[in-house]
């Protein structure tokens, strides 16, 4: 088996190298490495340098960790160490927090999310993107800055929404929450598996597994979808494999 995690915040992993023997050992060849904002950015391109050809970095900052940020500075080093990560991520948009429903935070949160965007287009690099709470903005701005490559990650916002992401030539990416979450398994059971990618989002903590997640349980992704196409495990696993890299732009 050869799994890609596409989405993991490696810098927030603790006992990292430990893990990613782990992870290895279940068959995990790639794994696509989130930051989320300018100190996460430089952990974790630190920690690609250490794994070449295993961990590849992405650049970005999430919706709702900008707020301490020094956004000049930040944007400036992304500009001058674009070359150096393989997309932009995890931005996006997320209205779900108490602190997200004041209209000029939204607002702020989009204006960051724009700008990134443009950034990836302008470099042709492609972005994953948060969405939650606020699925209809994430899409329509994506489609209005022009961005022709993303992955709408842990998607749980309407089925609908969900077709117009995949006609549009993006991508939806699913977690081991597959297991509990109603919303993520009808999304990911009504649009085909050549749109979809398997991920982990760890640490996150995962309901059914009762414990916070890592790189490995890509392997439990990659069986929960299996269960719900009803296509052979290896079918699965090659299929998202080249969605993948296909998306992130890596060739092994």
């Amino acid at each position: 088996m050869k799994l890609v995690d596409t989405h993991a915040h490696i810098d927030q992993i603790s006992n990292l190298e430990r893990v990613l023997i782990n992870s290895k050992n279940v068959g995990v060849e790639s794994i696509i490495a989130m930051s989320i904002n300018g100190k996460s950015m430089k952990e974790t391109l630190n920690i690609g340098k250490k794994y070449p050809n295993f961990i590849y970095p992405t650049f970005g900052i999430h919706p709702t960790e900008w707020l301490s940020e020094n956004l000049t500075e930040t944007f400036l080093w992304m500009k001058e160490n674009l070359h150096n990560c393989i997309a932009i991520g995890e931005i996006g948009l997320d209205y779900w927090g108490k602190f997200s429903k004041k209209k000029d935070l939204q607002e702020k949160q989009r204006e960051i999310y724009t700008f990134q965007l443009k950034l990836a287009e302008e470099n042709d690099l492609p972005v994953s993107i948060h969405s939650r709470g606020a699925w209809n903005d994430a899409l329509k701005i994506a489609l209005k800055t022009g961005i022709k490559k993303a992955v709408f990650h842990w998607f749980t916002g309407s089925i609908d929404l969900a077709k117009e992401i995949i006609n549009n030539g993006y991508y939806i990416s699913c977690t081991p929450a597959l297991e509990y979450s109603k919303e993520l398994r009808d999304v990911i059971l009504n649009i085909p598996l050549d749109r979809i990618l398997i991920e982990t989002d760890s640490p996150v903590y995962i309901r059914s597994l009762n414990r916070a997640s890592d790189p490995s349980d890509v392997l439990i992704t990659a069986k929960l979808l299996q269960a719900i196409k009803d296509n052979p495990l290896e079918e699965v696993i090659t299929i998202t494999r080249k969605n993948a890299y296909d998306l992130f732009g890596i060739t092994k």
